[in-house]
């Protein structure tokens, strides 16, 4: 599976996360910018409105439950390893950037469920359209759009399930590499992997609040692609 592109940059101007507060300016920095079209600016606002409401939910339980669990884990061998959900929880409790960082990829999850639904055969394509607005600013963030992108114009209920599936545990394991900056191994991190259906409860509540946006932004609706093979 490949990452959508992350444009090079240099040690001197590694892009970081910009503080939480840069969130409230969104709406107007994508609806200013002139390279977007109206549908794939439409599609960032919903998308962003579901994040916030999602991660707002995860971090808020995260927070909580993990305030006073310490990170390191004893290992059979005697060793320690890191619980990367309560290093996750951590983060989210005391660094408004790894808010933004993970508010960032779980955007980027959206728009990619968004751009499934309504865009398959210019899916990637569309990625990069909305990229103009809101950016692709680390790996992790390039790399969730591959895990939603179609596998076919006119996929089964199947494929979509399992599409939607890999794009669900994708996010998650990016928001928490992105959140903590460091990278979280899919298959190797069963303790994250348990997070996974209380987790796919609330990127289904973002995906609603989401359409209810485009609702809102868009009441004649987007336009969606249809195949007339």
């Amino acid at each position: 599976m490949r990452a959508v592109a992350v444009p090079s940059q240099s040690s001197e101007d590694t892009v970081r996360p910009r503080p939480l507060r840069d969130t409230g300016r969104l709406e107007d920095r994508v609806a200013n910018h002139d390279g977007v079209d109206e549908p794939n600016r439409i599609a960032v606002l919903a998308a962003s409105a579901g994040a916030t409401v999602a991660l707002g939910a995860f971090g808020h339980m995260l927070t909580e439950k993990t305030r006073s669990m310490q990170v390191m884990l004893p290992t059979p061998d005697g060793d320690e390893k890191p619980d990367r959900i309560v290093q996750f929880g951590h983060a989210l409790d005391n660094d408004p950037n790894a808010i933004e960082a993970a508010y960032r990829v779980l955007t980027w999850g959206l728009i990619a469920d968004l751009g499934a639904f309504f865009w398959r055969p210019n899916y990637e394509l569309e990625m990069y359209e909305c990229a103009q607005a809101f950016e692709f600013r680390n790996s992790y963030e390039g790399q969730v759009p591959a895990f939603g992108e179609p596998v076919s114009t006119d996929p089964s209920d199947e494929e979509r399930g399992k599409l939607l599936a890999e794009l669900l545990k994708g996010t998650l394991f990016c928001m928490i590499s992105a959140a903590i900056d460091e990278p979280v191994e899919f298959e190797s991190d069963p303790i994250v992997g348990m997070h996974i259906p209380q987790w796919t409860e609330l990127f289904l509540d973002a995906r609603q609040v989401a359409n209810e946006r485009i609702n809102e932004l868009a009441p004649q609706g987007l336009p969606i692609w249809k195949n007339t093979d």
